[in-house]
């Protein structure tokens, strides 16, 4: 299984943890080495790293961990 490296930040959006909880405003999420270390306001969130890349919600919303993964099989042979 391949992994992430580095560090990336998305901040500047509202935040959904699949909780049921109310959304997170002005949140933050972290992602280090392909994991999640931070999700929640931007006040508690861990200083930037210099070298992380820095991704602006631009006051979106922000659903870590979800996945698009379904397919059509009634789909064959396309390239």
């Amino acid at each position: 299984m391949r992994v992430a490296t580095g560090i990336t930040r998305i901040y500047n959006g509202s935040l959904i943890n699949g909780t049921g909880s109310a959304p997170v405003r002005d949140a933050v999420l972290v992602v280090e080495r392909g994991r999640i270390t931070y999700a929640g306001p931007a006040g508690g969130a861990p200083e930037s790293h210099d070298d992380a890349d820095q991704i602006d919600a631009n006051a979106g919303t922000i659903m870590p961990g979800l996945v698009e993964s379904h397919f059509h099989a009634t789909y064959y042979n396309v390239l």
